[in-house]
């Protein structure tokens, strides 16, 4: 008997021992997996968020690059800002408090320098020059030479040893570096690594303390519940083993409220915090991959999941398609006539209103700001303009059932596949070739790619160097268009318009060379250069058409903003002996958009010299009557696209009648642009207009008939 009790107890003992053993094991394996696991995830994951943080933090400075063009700010303004904006605001002692919204852990933040190792941004140490910092490990690492030398290389990561903050402990860190060319900045996001473990630590911590609970819970049990205790066992070594398989399921509870019981349930509590753990990761994950694929604003697709799309549309067999490029035209003004946040629900209702009828072979994406790429399968131009029209037509609804009354109008560019481009990268490339055309023609709501577009782009400078050669050899020549009284019918005026033919391009249109004039930086100097030459001319006018003819000058918003811009024009003004009150300078409404009070003093000077004002294309902007309101002109010319429609849709020839009657109630001559049938002539001279310039009277003609 007694040696029949000792080997029970010595089973007994096995078998706790077994049982203790296994449960340590168990316990083990899903500790090393699941840290494991979690720590690959996390080390990924906060690497993707650096990533995404540089990329934020660099758009944000981008965004400042126009305010700053426009003179809206300065750069040093810009630079302060952005630092509050990415970091927090500078203290007393020279330190910045980080006050971020960006999360990138405990001890995370971000950085920047300039080329040369000058610390831009840095909780501390901002205004030093880090150039030779090395790594308090590894003296032969230099830490900022190789942020800056990734960030060039076109962005990177980078591994040092640095110290913790307002701490001497060193740490392991990563940065995810960019360069930002045009302000000659590496933006570095960094955290340290242990700040992507910290969950991961929580987990095992979580997980060791539950199987130290186990551990006491089974040691405390009896031998002679050992029988009892093997199934329930068998069951937990089980469910250990699924939850290393990624199975969180607990196990079915007993009843029982003896250890076996505790057991379990501190088995199922252990499992449902692996398991909310996991599922908190998950969810992260899931939020970056839906960053990384679509535009939080809009709800669109963003351009890297529409590339997405669109590759997979190809791969599948599309036979034909069109790739679209959508712009707002005018967004900027648009946003400062009726702010941001109407702004942001004219950006949402694009997307609704396409997608309203959108098929599974179309899809819509948000590629940046105001811009947006479409692919639509059609297989005829007529059915893409009438999908397209089709979409206008929602897109006006959707804004009316918001309350926005503005007319809202798109620059399209358009290039077909596969014969205009076989693959993403061609199709877009040549559709922004196509987009640069459809800003530069006000008149053409749609632009087709086509081969010369491409060739255009590459020759720009090819052409730079030939305006620039023009300039200095005068091959430029002045065009005249007569301005026609509706009561006398005789000219009152004339509008000059520059026209050029180049030995290497041959007859080159004004929609070609006036924007390669301002992208070649030589709008001020061909500005003057024009004026000259127009002034230059008036005699030959006032022998060809009379002493009371006017000349018309187009004056860009560059030129008329210049610093010199006033002297220059009195001194033309002494120069030439032109009667002022003969001399009209046209402006074009956007030119308000700079600084309307120094636009609208530049018009006070003008007139106090006697030279006239006249304010062009108007109808084809967004403030129109504010302006019209606000400022003091002489002249106002009515574009050519409101008189397209002025036989076909009534309420345009309302606003039309009641804009003129308007115009002419502030003493402003009125100037009808563009007309080109009796008919329309007929309908402007009802409204009252005081003058008419088009193809109905004439085309723009030289003085000498040598230069046609």
């Amino acid at each position: 008997m007694k040696l029949k009790s000792a080997i029970k107890q010595s089973l007994a003992k096995k078998i706790l021992i077994y049982m203790i053993l296994l449960m340590l094991i168990s316990s083990f394996i899903i500790s090393v997996v699941t840290y494991d696991s979690a720590k690959k995830e996390l080390d990924e994951k906060g690497k993707i968020i650096l990533k995404n943080a540089a990329t934020s933090a660099k758009a944000v400075i981008d965004s400042y690059d126009e305010t700053i063009r426009m003179g809206i700010i300065t750069r040093e303004e810009a630079e302060e800002d952005i630092k509050r904006k990415l970091m927090g605001h500078l203290q007393a002692d020279g330190s910045r408090k980080i006050e971020a919204d960006m999360d990138l852990g405990e001890n995370g933040y971000l950085l920047i320098y300039n080329s040369e190792g000058l610390e831009i941004m840095h909780p501390r140490l901002e205004g030093l020059n880090m150039w030779d910092v090395v790594d308090p490990i590894n003296q032969d690492y230099y830490i900022v030479r190789e942020q800056i030398k990734a960030a060039k290389a076109g962005g990177g990561f980078v591994y040092y040893n640095w110290e913790y903050p307002e701490s001497d402990k060193i740490g392991k860190k990563v940065t995810y570096n960019l360069y930002d060319e045009n302000w000659d900045w590496v933006i570095a996001a960094g955290s340290y690594i242990d700040d992507f473990d910290d969950g991961a630590n929580i987990i095992i911590r979580y997980i060791l303390v539950i199987t130290v609970v186990v551990m006491l819970l089974g040691g405390l049990m009896s031998y002679w519940f050992i029988n009892q205790m093997v199934s329930p066992i068998h069951k937990v070594v089980m469910a250990m083993k699924k939850v290393g398989r990624g199975d969180f399921e607990p196990i079915n509870e007993m009843p029982s409220e003896d250890e076996t019981g505790v057991l379990i349930r501190g088995f199922n509590q252990m499992v449902a915090s692996i398991k909310t753990a996991n599922e908190e990761l998950v969810n992260q994950a899931n939020r970056i991959t839906y960053l990384a694929y679509n535009d939080v604003l809009s709800g669109l697709p963003n351009r890297n999941r529409f590339r997405t799309h669109v590759n997979n549309q190809i791969e599948l067999g599309c036979e034909q398609a069109y790739f679209v490029l959508l712009d707002i035209k005018d967004f900027k003004m648009i946003n400062s006539i009726v702010g941001t946040q109407m702004g942001d629900q004219i950006i949402a209702a694009v997307g609704t209103a396409f997608n309203a009828h959108a098929d599974t072979c179309e899809m819509i994406a948000r590629s940046s700001g105001n811009e947006f790429v479409i692919w639509i399968e059609r297989d005829s131009i007529k059915a893409l303009e009438e999908r397209l029209n089709l979409f206008e037509k929602q897109f006006k609804e959707q804004l009316l059932s918001l309350k926005i009354y503005q007319r809202i109008k798109f620059h399209m560019a358009v290039v077909k596949y596969p014969t205009q481009g076989a693959d993403f990268n061609q199709l877009i490339s040549r559709v922004s070739i196509a987009m640069k055309y459809a800003k530069e023609d006000s008149y053409q709501r749609t632009i087709y790619f086509e081969e010369y577009m491409e060739s255009a782009i590459e020759n720009n400078v090819v052409m730079k160097e030939e305006l620039e050669s023009a300039l200095k050899e005068d091959q430029f020549k002045i065009a005249y268009q007569e301005k026609v009284s509706t009561q006398t019918n005789r000219v009152e005026g004339v509008e000059a318009l520059s026209r050029w033919h180049s030995d290497i391009f041959g007859t080159v249109s004004p929609v070609v060379f006036i924007p390669a004039i301002n992208q070649s930086q030589l709008t001020v100097k061909f500005g003057y250069y024009v004026v000259k030459k127009a002034l230059n001319d008036y005699p030959k006018l006032v022998q060809k058409y009379g002493e009371h003819v006017t000349i018309s000058i187009n004056i860009s918003p560059i030129l008329f903003l210049e610093e010199h811009f006033l002297i220059e024009m009195k001194q033309f003004m002494n120069q030439y002996q032109i009667p002022r009150e003969r001399l009209i300078l046209e402006i074009t409404e956007d030119i308000f958009i700079n600084d309307f009070d120094l636009v609208q003093n530049r018009i006070e000077s003008l007139k106090g010299m006697g030279i006239l004002i006249a304010l062009d294309d108007f109808g084809t902007g967004y403030s129109s009557l504010n302006y019209l309101t606000n400022m003091s002109i002489n002249e106002l010319k009515i574009d050519k696209t409101f008189i397209d429609r002025i036989l076909t849709d009534e309420k345009t020839w309302i606003l039309f009648e009641t804009l003129t009657k308007m115009a002419k109630a502030y003493n402003y001559k009125v100037v009808a642009e563009g007309v080109e049938t009796n008919d329309q002539l007929v309908k402007v001279k009802e409204a009252g207009i005081d003058m008419v310039q088009g193809y109905i009277f004439s085309k723009p003609s030289f003085l000498n008939e040598e230069e046609l």
